[in-house]
């Protein structure tokens, strides 16, 4: 037979069943956050380092002028490397419909003993037959075909050649291909050789021997090899290291996880005021009870015991709500996360430490929000608790505020009586307001982040005044290509430009890039460009952009400038390009959307840098105003007149494709977003139902008196609807105002991630007028219904309430 005490424990949990259960969907859901965002963080984190390890990515990749067997039996052979292979990569081109998309062809040797940068069949022939190429299983979408369909490839020195594609693989070394708008391929030299292309391999790949994550171990060990293949006379083009065994992506899913996290926490202690506020109402509905228990010998101990039990049942009931939740949905969000990082998921298992912190938290901080309050009222005295009538002691300028709101006539008795119950319990009150604000802060940021990202997404192109940019295959003749190309129809301008692979000052004496085989992340460029060009107009950061006549001068994109040690306007930097040194003045910073990390030189610079006088390597053409389809076609036009002119073409890139890969790579965050402040908004508002239930329960005596001294229920009413309005106007000023820093925040995390620059802070008119009027509606709902409920009990009833 249980005691006294825990009967009253569960009477009290069964009496106030309605709060209680408010209390445990506000916790479980804040739980079901902090569960699904660390759960989905640490599989993710651990099957994405596991993945991309397993595939044993290069060290480093050094580029020659060719590769062979007797070569890598050499470089095996030094003590400092663990692994060495030939390979080679091409940039092709693949028609998708009546256009070309990038397509990268990895050439491998045998596929059956590959020793580094594995990849996994997935679906049809392995090894590829002759003839045949293998895709990237998320490759389909973008290539529009699949096993068994037939593409036409053209290679830089082939012709357009058709190509069936006999199977699909993972990799799960590269981004995801619908990302970078390209297909990954993987063929044969023999294959290769069909397409029109020299049959020869050109990377060695290695890796160093116990050096797996530490960088400046394997940049020695490269600057050896390098070394050693230049004293047998061979010719080093390119050196590639990228971040020892961090996926592409690896960073963008940290900071996403680590951000999730944060708010996740943010809701459970949202979650947790609003446990300790209604801990609190309840206790002060008690006070006298509590007395009387004290009275006859309880103490301070077990009647603090006895109510903090209630919290931890709290947190109990919400926990076996939200655990085996979250694990669900961490396993969802895992699985979403891999298909967008291209990785393949080994386990699916939550850790066992993810569901300690949960069960922690779950049982923690609601505990600590009501120990303030349960410690308070049980060291009351039994005098003071006796004497307790349910009436709010007077405040400090409580008298002040009703002479202020008596001298406001024009408020009204009703608005003035509404105002003055709603300051009666001023910390109550700030609660309150906090909790519903800070779900409006986040509905609004919610908001907001996406408009601020599309704003600063647009300057891909405002910052680009052209439609297309063709890069070359090789180096071309200045005065021949444009002419070529004026001459087509729709082109309204064009221009030469020069661009080419570059590295910071190093002193293995080749350019050393940290760049990873999609050649894409990680990549620097130096761009030789027209000072007096009309087709760019990148936002100034800092000095100036390129004047006719700068020959020492470069101007430094935020990328190029944030890899530099933070170079300023100017700083000298050295740059290793086209076999040289290059030092150059920085005379301005731009902010340059879209491109990789790049130093933008004059063309009369660039010349004499590559050594290429009169030579482009990029043709810059804008279209007259035309429709979407009208500029494709002239696109189209443009590249056909390229072809039958001998000029090879190696990737064009029209403007509207640049912004939409850019965009693909946080859509996934945006979705993110509103979905955290959903959570957060539904918080706020369970808070703001359950706080205003208890503040109309707590005066259901008062709600008597007034009727027993001839108010109407429809006059109740509308003083506490008075004072629900008032609470939703309080928040809705406070959730603008919080909204502010929350949309910085966010903000620069988000464009951080995508541009290595914060968005704009840019406040969406939308969410301001819609939250306000959503705050106090709420507001209104929520002290509306327990109202009605109070106003339809008898006199009698009411005054008996306790």
């Amino acid at each position: 037979m249980p005691s006294p005490r825990w009967q009253k424990v569960w009477r009290d949990l069964w009496t106030g069943r309605g709060r209680v259960a408010l209390m445990i969907v506000a916790v479980a859901a804040s739980l079901f956050a902090l569960g699904t965002a660390l759960g989905g963080f640490a599989v993710a984190r651990r099957e994405l380092t596991r993945a991309y390890l397993d595939t044993r990515p290069a060290s480093a990749t050094i580029e020659l002028d060719s590769v062979d067997d007797a070569l890598v039996d050499k470089v095996r052979a030094m003590p400092e490397i663990a692994e060495a292979e030939a390979r080679a990569t091409i940039r092709a081109r693949i028609r998708v419909g009546e256009d070309w998309r990038p397509l990268l062809l990895f050439v491998v040797a045998n596929f059956e003993r590959m020793r580094l940068s594995t990849f996994a069949p997935h679906a049809g022939a392995w090894p590829p037959p002759r003839g045949t190429m293998l895709i990237d299983h998320l490759g389909v979408s973008v290539a529009l075909a699949g096993i068994g369909d037939t593409v036409v490839v053209k290679t830089p020195h082939g012709r357009p050649t058709p190509v069936r594609i006999s199977g699909l693989v993972w990799d799960s070394s590269l981004a995801p291909a619908v990302m970078e708008r390209t297909v990954w391929g993987y063929i044969t030299p023999e294959t290769l050789a069909l397409l029109g292309q020299p049959g020869t391999l050109d990377e060695l790949k290695i890796i160093v021997a116990n050096a797996a994550l530490d960088g400046a171990r394997i940049e020695a060990a490269t600057r050896s090899v390098v070394a050693w293949l230049r004293s047998q006379g061979r010719f080093v083009e390119e050196v590639q290291i990228p971040p020892p065994g961090r996926h592409p992506h690896q960073g963008q899913m940290t900071a996403v996880m680590i951000m999730l996290i944060g708010f996740a926490f943010l809701a459970l202690l949202l979650s947790g005021i609003l446990v300790g506020t209604t801990v609190e109402a309840m206790m002060a509905r008690q006070v006298r009870e509590i007395g009387a228990m004290k009275a006859i010998g309880a103490r301070a101990g077990q009647l603090a015991g006895m109510y903090l039990v209630m919290t931890v049942a709290v947190g109990m009931g919400a926990l076996i709500v939200a655990t085996p939740l979250a694990a669900l949905a961490a396993r969802g969000l895992l699985h979403f996360a891999a298909h967008n990082l291209n990785i393949k998921v080994a386990s699916s298992a939550v850790p066992a430490w993810v569901f300690i912190v949960q069960w922690a938290a779950g049982l923690l901080i609601p505990v600590a929000a009501a120990a303030v309050p349960v410690v308070r009222s049980s060291r009351m005295t039994v005098q003071r608790a006796l004497r307790n009538v349910g009436s709010a002691k007077e405040v400090f300028g409580e008298r002040r505020l009703d002479g202020w709101l008596s001298r406001r006539r024009g408020l009204g008795p009703i608005v003035t009586l509404g105002l003055r119950n709603a300051l009666r319990r001023r910390g109550r009150l700030g609660l309150t307001v906090l909790l519903l604000a800070t779900g409006g802060a986040m509905f609004i940021t919610g908001l907001n982040v996406p408009r601020a990202w599309s704003r600063r997404l647009d300057e891909v192109n405002t910052g680009r005044r052209y439609d297309v940019a063709i890069r070359l295959q090789r180096p071309e003749s200045t005065e021949a290509a444009l002419a070529a190309i004026r001459g087509v129809p729709g082109v309204a301008h064009a221009e030469a430009w020069g661009t080419m692979p570059a590295s910071w000052d190093n002193d293995v004496g080749v350019p050393v890039v940290h760049t990873y085989p999609d050649k894409g992340h990680g990549a620097f460029q130096v761009v030789g460009i027209p000072p007096s060009t009309s087709l760019v107009s990148f936002p100034l950061l800092e000095g100036r952009w390129l004047a006719p006549g700068d020959i020492h001068a470069v101007v430094l994109n935020h990328m190029a400038s944030g890899n530099a040690q933070s170079a300023r306007v100017g700083d000298a930097v050295t740059i290793a390009a086209a076999g040289g040194r290059h030092s150059w003045r920085v005379v301005g910073l731009v902010r340059d959307l879209g491109s990789p990390a790049t130093a933008y030189v004059s063309d009369e610079t660039y010349a004499l840098a590559s050594g290429g006088r009169g030579k482009t390597s990029q043709l810059i053409v804008a279209t007259e105003p035309l429709s979407d389809a009208g500029r494709a076609d002239v696109i189209r036009r443009v590249e056909r007149t390229l072809e039958s002119a001998g000029i090879g073409i190696d990737v064009s890139i029209p403007s509207h494709v640049l912004r939409s890969a850019v965009g693909e790579h946080m859509a996934v965050m945006m979705g993110l977003i509103l979905a955290l402040s959903g959570l957060m908004t539904l918080v706020g508002l369970l808070g703001l139902g359950a706080a205003m239930s208890i503040a109309v329960v707590e005066r259901t005596r008062e709600l008597g008196v007034m009727q027993a001294v001839g108010a109407t229920p429809g006059l109740v009413l509308r003083v506490v609807l008075t004072e629900g309005v008032f609470v939703g106007l309080c928040s809705a000023v406070a959730a603008v105002a919080l909204a502010v820093p929350w949309t910085a925040l966010v903000g620069s995390v988000v464009g951080n991630l995508a541009f290595r620059v914060p968005l704009p802070l840019v406040m969406s008119p939308t969410a301001v007028v819609i939250w306000p009027i959503a705050a106090v509606l709420f507001s209104a709902l929520a002290t509306a219904f327990p109202a009605r409920r109070a106003c339809r009990m008898t006199v009698r009833e009411a005054l008996a309430y306790a």
